[in-house]
């Protein structure tokens, strides 16, 4: 998977400072981590991969590929990548299995049998088989993050973005999920993840992008942004954060 982005540049209505600022990345790697300090800029780095949001300048390319952020090219390209937000996003009226149905049936065009069929093997996979019909509230959060990973991944997309999945999950069901996203990194899934967890960005994640006031900073394959930083604003930002770890 390669990922160039030239130039990107966001600000929203009313703000005074752009979340990105001429934002440069190109980078080739199967499973990517995004890290950096609040307000940086990286949860709307993710939703302009993802087509979710346009940039006010600047270019994105998948594989080759350029994104086209005109609202005729958007939903055959958003519907190529899975998405899991922070607080799961789950449609709060549906089950967990229809959660994982409805956009296969909707959005991919798969028969309700077929889509039912991968539901089934996704939740029993997870360990939801047992809660396959309960709503999401119904849920503990480990158990809707895993429904919401199961939904983003059934129809098998090209790539999946997760804007950090596990920053409302209690230690036990943030190392769930984290085993969980390494399995299916290891059976194949192409992901970026923006993260808070070090240890999964630096032993899951072959590359690591450090993000700061709108621009990466650096980024390389993750033992040596970890191990060997080569900018200051790095060093501090990872000797902050690591030092209670």
């Amino acid at each position: 998977m390669r990922i160039r982005a030239a130039g990107l540049a966001k600000r929203y209505p009313g703000s005074e400072r752009a979340v990105l600022d001429g934002l440069d990345l190109d980078v080739e790697a199967d499973a990517l981590a995004v890290i950096g300090p609040s307000g940086g800029g990286k949860s709307t780095f993710l939703r302009i991969l993802g087509g979710l949001l346009a940039p006010d300048a600047g270019t994105v390319e998948m594989d080759g590929e350029r994104v086209d952020y005109d609202e005729a090219s958007l939903p055959a390209y958003r519907a190529s990548i899975g998405y899991v937000f922070q607080q799961n996003g789950l449609f709060q009226h549906l089950s967990a299995r229809e959660n994982v149905v409805m956009p296969l049936v909707r959005v991919h065009g798969l028969s309700r049998e077929e889509a039912g069929r991968r539901a089934d093997e996704l939740l029993g996979r997870f360990g939801l088989a047992e809660v396959a019909d309960q709503l999401p509230a119904q849920l503990s959060g480990g158990q809707q993050q895993r429904a919401a990973i199961a939904r983003a991944i059934a129809p098998r997309p090209r790539l999946v973005l997760l804007d950090e999945p596990t920053s409302a999950l209690d230690p036990a069901y943030t190392v769930d999920i984290l085993d969980l996203l390494d399995a299916l990194r290891r059976d194949g899934m192409r992901f970026v993840i923006v993260t808070h967890e070090m240890g999964f960005a630096r032993r899951a994640c072959d590359a690591c992008a450090f993000l700061d006031g709108g621009r990466i900073v650096e980024c390389g394959p993750s033992e040596q942004v970890f191990e060997a930083p080569a900018h200051e604003q790095t060093r501090a930002f990872l000797g902050r954060l690591l030092e209670w770890r």
